[in-house]
């Protein structure tokens, strides 16, 4: 299966990040004695798909100043744009929604 990092992919990616995130934080904040599944699980839920659907898993783009290519940082951009576009939304909801 060959995974092509995309502007698209990378930004339903920080949503879903975001998403999953908003709804783990409480508890990870609850059981600090789970502090190790908790980054394992941080690891498996953020790190992992925005490694394969942002920075993309071919080698030959790795090559030289590749940190700074420009579809790099626009996929970057993206991710972080999806991430901010959940984040934003949670937190208007937890506004708007007393606990």
């Amino acid at each position: 299966m060959n995974i092509v990092a995309t502007p698209k992919s990378a930004a339903i990616t920080g949503a879903l990040s975001a998403t999953i995130s908003v709804f783990l934080a409480p508890l990870i904040d609850r059981q600090p004695s789970l502090s190790v599944w908790s980054m394992l699980l941080i690891v498996i839920v953020v790190c992992l798909p925005a490694y394969f659907f942002v920075f993309g898993i071919r080698k030959r783009d790795m090559i030289g100043a590749w940190l700074f290519s420009p579809p790099l940082l626009k996929r970057m951009a993206a991710w972080v744009l999806g991430v901010f576009s959940v984040a934003t939304v949670a937190q208007f909801l937890f506004l708007i929604i007393p606990e």
